[in-house]
Parts: C-alpha cells; sequence; structure tokens
C-alpha cells in the first residue's frame, strides 16, 4: 500500500495516508493543492493492482466510472470531486473525506432509535434520487461501511463502487453477501433492482437497531459470514 504514497494524480491530488481497503480497492487521504497556500483534504479511491488487471475487465472497471459520474449531487450521498483514469493506476476518484463509517457505530446493545431513524431517512433520500433516474443506478453493495458520517448528525451514501444502470451486469463476487439480497446472489431469485438496495439497507438498520448481540442470535447462521 505504501508504494502509492507521496505520488501525486492527474497533477494535482497528493497521496498522503492509507486508509483502507474496499474489496478491490484502495482508499487514502489527499491534498488537493488549489493555489500557494490553499489546499483541501479529501479522499481518493484506487485499483488495489491496476497493473495486474486485464481486458475486457479493465473496460469493465472505466464502465463503473462513467456509471458513477452520472450521480448528480445531492446533501446525503458522498460527493465525487473529480475522477478520470491514470496511465499507472488505472481508475480513480476523489471525494469528500468522511469521519467514518456506520460499522464504527454499531455496537453489542441496541442504539438510540433517534440514531437509526436519521440514518435511514438519509439514505432513503439518497437512494430515491440515483432510483429515479431514466434508467435507475442500483448500489448493489449497500453495507455499514458504505454508510459514512460526514458530520455528528450527516450520513451520506457511499462506496458506489459495485453501482450498475438497472439491467447492466452486475460483479457478484465483490458484494459482501451478508446484506446482499437474494437476487443479488442468485438470478433465480429474480431481476437485481431497487428493492435490492432497500433490502441491503434494511438489513444494515436492522443490525444497527438490534446490536450486535441480538442481531447474532437472530442471523446466527449468517452472522460474521460475509467479508465487511
Amino acid at each position: 500500500m505504501t508504494d502509492k504514497i507521496g505520488k501525486i494524480i492527474n497533477e494535482k491530488y497528493i497521496i498522503e495516508e492509507f486508509f483502507g481497503r474496499d474489496g478491490v480497492h484502495e482508499v487514502y487521504q489527499c491534498t488537493q493543492k488549489i493555489a500557494d497556500g490553499i489546499e483541501r483534504q479529501l479522499a481518493i479511491k484506487l485499483l488495489h493492482d491496476w497493473g495486474a488487471v486485464k481486458e475486457p475487465e479493465r473496460k469493465r472497471r472505466i464502465e463503473e466510472i462513467k456509471t458513477i459520474a452520472k450521480i448528480g449531487a445531492h446533501p446525503f450521498i458522498i460527493s465525487i470531486c473529480d475522477f478520470g483514469v491514470d496511465s499507472e493506476f488505472g481508475p480513480w476518484r476523489v471525494m469528500e473525506l468522511a469521519m467514518g463509517a456506520m460499522d464504527k457505530i454499531i455496537e453489542e446493545d441496541p442504539v438510540n432509535p433517534a440514531v437509526v431513524r436519521n440514518i435511514m431517512t438519509s439514505m432513503l433520500q439518497a437512494l430515491t434520487m440515483v432510483h429515479e433516474y431514466e434508467k435507475p443506478i442500483i448500489h448493489n453493495n449497500i453495507k455499514p461501511r458504505s454508510i459514512l458520517q460526514l458530520t455528528p448528525d450527516t450520513w451520506a451514501l457511499g462506496n458506489f463502487n459495485l453501482a450498475a444502470c438497472s439491467g447492466d451486469e452486475g460483479t457478484l463476487g465483490e458484494v459482501t453477501t451478508k446484506y446482499s439480497s437474494p437476487e443479488i446472489l442468485d438470478i433465480d431469485f429474480g431481476e437485481v433492482g431497487v428493492s435490492s438496495d432497500l433490502y441491503s439497507l434494511g438489513f444494515c438498520l436492522y443490525e444497527l437497531a438490534l446490536g450486535k448481540k441480538l442481531f447474532q442470535q437472530t442471523f446466527p447462521s449468517i452472522y460474521g459470514g460475509g467479508s465487511e
């Protein structure tokens, strides 16, 4: 991971700190140099090993960036500030910097219902926008780490890595099975659509509302069974 520290993307984003892996992606903090003495802290997401990615996988990864670029500004969706394809690191996107993700506030015991209600309301508003496009955009991988905290009371949906327009092919190998709807995991259950995202969101919020202990008792066969 450290081989990217200090690298400059698009001649203005300096990669500074590794945050962690998100599937096949790596997330870093970066600094954008705007002018002398003026800069801002952002997050940048890159593929783990672009050099090892073969065709047609490279084309699909670039299509992912094009899908994400269609998402308009929304107060409850992580803003994409810039994006492109680097000759060395492949597709990249620069996003606003979040404080953390929902997985950090899932406790052993239930949380305050007001917190669950606040997150639910924000996420439903975010999904309403992307689902109401002429060709709906399906997130495909909503999980606690996709629900990001911007301020103590503001949450936004991020991690649109696997997003696809309705009817397009998804990426089963990278989904978090623990929160995935049945049709995402097996086409025999039906077509993936907007309801798939609502299922995943509901499952995430149910875990937050119940707390880890009760959630594990309710779903013992799947708890801890999928990557997060």
